[in-house]
Formats: structure tokens, sequence, C-alpha cells
């Protein structure tokens, strides 16, 4: 007969340590569907994570860390099409660019009220 391996959980507490996220976020993503905890336990549901729901939650902050939203995270996350996964990227990646663009408007902006103010 072979051993089976005991699963390592991981507590609210460390998970935010770990990651440098909040306890909000993890209930955000809880409910919202994005991210749920592997175990619940006793009468206030302590939430516990297992390394597959870490890996998860790496993935979600990666795709945060690009700019996708919370909206397009949910969308491209558990998607296998990797044609649907790049289209959705190209959308962020124009979407950014068009960001960028106004923000580069809104300093040039802000330069001539400088430029105005400073007279």
């Amino acid at each position: 007969m072979g051993t089976t391996k005991e699963k390592m959980l991981y507590s609210i507490k460390d998970v935010c340590i770990k990651y440098g996220i909040t306890r909000k976020a993890l209930f955000y993503y809880d409910r919202i569907d994005l991210l749920k905890p592997t175990k619940r336990e006793g009468k206030q549901q302590f939430k516990y994570y297992d390394d597959n729901a870490l890996f998860r939650l790496e993935t979600i902050l990666e795709y945060r860390s690009a700019g996708l939203t919370i909206e397009e995270t949910k969308q491209i996350i558990d998607l296998k099409d990797k044609k649907q996964k790049l289209e959705i990227l190209l959308r962020v990646k124009e979407r950014l660019k068009k960001e960028a663009n106004q923000k580069q408007e809104e300093i040039r902006s802000l330069n001539t009220l400088i430029e105005l103010n400073s007279l």
C-alpha cells in the first residue's frame, strides 16, 4: 500500500503575507468565484488554500500586474484555447495603449498650465 501525501494548506494570513495582498482581496476573489478556498473549517468558516489555489492566485496576480482588469482576468484564466487568450491579451494591450496616450495628453496639458502659471 502506498502512503497518502497530506496536502499543505495555507491560511488567509499566510497567503496575504506571502503574496502581499489583502484579506479583502481574497474575500473579493472568493465572492466573485475567481479564487475559491480549498477548504473551509469551523463555525466561522476559516478559509485555507492549497498549492493549486496558490498557483491560480499567482496567475491572477500576474494578469493583474500586466494591466488586466478583474473582468478580463475572469475571462482569460480558465481558457484552454491559446487563440482566445491571445485575442483577449491583444485587446488589453490596445486598451492600455489608449490609456497611455490619454495620460500623455494630460501631461502635456499640465505642462502648459505649469508654464502659464510660472510666468
